[in-house]
């Protein structure tokens, strides 16, 4: 049976006592508004001057938490993990990485395959593929890939994933956000996202475009037309946008349920909302993979074609406790919600 999320995470402590401010829980809003800022984040690298803060950053790079390939990226993922939100509710990166490896090769797979690609055409009324990437994808993400398997069919190009492995996998940023109603207040407003997918293709034929690359790289390829319905598409996801925020206490989580209409169908896309009060935190993965294609050319038969990529995917959760902690896809090297 497929699962309605790629990865969980279940281990937590959790203060049994929670006592509520409005919509925030006391305390989570001081230790968000602590951290805040420039000067936090370089009080915290003073922590580098001692034998601990270096034995830190030393166990990240050999852990696979950093890259040492990117010393400057390391220094700012250090105080991103000095916050004191992710001290307190247990932020694990070791493990996060275990379960983004596993999202990615199923997620990227999905994105890729010839089943999700039938039935984004019509050719088929069902895709196990489809109900992975509704349930995991941020519905901007989801509407892109849909749209550039219509592309690519619309180009008569046919190239699916058949196997990936991933090199490489590391965390290039944390931030925490505080969720009041239906309003965000991040920790971070100088988050800095890098963009742009660097690939190295391997074949007889590396001009060819997987529907990965149309997804992954902003959709450069959607026509305009198909452009302008995604924003609606995606205005009508957001409909509830404007609700006032709750005084009540955080209870369960819920989604914004919209149904559209695409091509003549109705399609539903849900944008994923968080108990007022959640402390939401949103980690920049940084992932270097193999993949092989197989390409349909004229006469019918397939071509593989081996592609080296380097790809940055932005997963999303509530961590404090009021809901399972379920990790949502939102956005592919910057193109999402960020």
């Amino acid at each position: 049976m497929l699962r309605t999320t790629i990865f969980k995470t279940t281990k937590r402590i959790i203060n049994p006592i929670r006592k509520f401010s409005g919509n925030v829980i006391v305390g989570d809003k001081e230790m968000h508004d602590s951290y805040k800022g420039f000067m936090p984040r370089m009080l915290t690298l003073q922590n580098l001057m001692d034998t601990p803060g270096r034995t830190e950053v030393a166990s990240m790079i050999k852990s696979g938490v950093a890259s040492a390939d990117r010393p400057m990226s390391t220094l700012i993922l250090y105080t991103d993990l000095q916050n004191p939100l992710l001290k307190k509710y247990k932020f694990d990166p070791k493990s996060f990485l275990v379960g983004s490896k596993e999202a990615f090769l199923q997620v990227h797979q999905a994105i890729a395959s010839a089943d999700f690609f039938n039935f984004s055409n019509g050719f088929s009324t069902t895709s196990d593929a489809n109900t992975i990437l509704k349930s995991s994808l941020h519905p901007k993400l989801y509407s892109a890939c849909s749209l550039a398997c219509k592309d690519l069919h619309g180009k008569n190009i046919q190239t699916f994933m058949t196997s990936a492995i991933v090199n490489s996998i590391s965390m290039e940023r944390v931030t925490t956000d505080i969720q009041q109603g239906n309003i965000e207040e991040k920790s971070n407003s100088d988050r800095v996202v890098e963009g742009g997918v660097k690939e190295n293709d391997i074949g007889s034929d590396s001009s060819v475009k997987s529907v990965t690359e149309g997804a992954e790289s902003s959709v450069r390829d959607v026509k305009q037309e198909e452009e302008d319905k995604e924003i609606n598409i995606l205005n009508a996801a957001n409909g509830t946008s404007d609700t006032p925020p709750s005084d009540t206490p955080p209870s369960a989580s819920s989604s914004s349920d919209a149904t559209v209409n695409v091509d003549g169908e109705d399609v539903v896309l849900s944008t994923k909302t968080y108990p007022p009060g959640s402390v939401v935190a949103q980690v920049d993965v940084v992932i270097e993979a193999e993949e092989v294609y197989e390409t349909k050319v004229e006469d019918g038969s397939t071509m593989p074609t081996m592609r080296k990529t380097v790809m940055m995917w932005t997963f999303k959760g509530c961590i404090s406790g009021q809901e399972e902690l379920d990790w949502q896809i939102v956005a592919f090297d910057g193109y999402g919600e960020v």
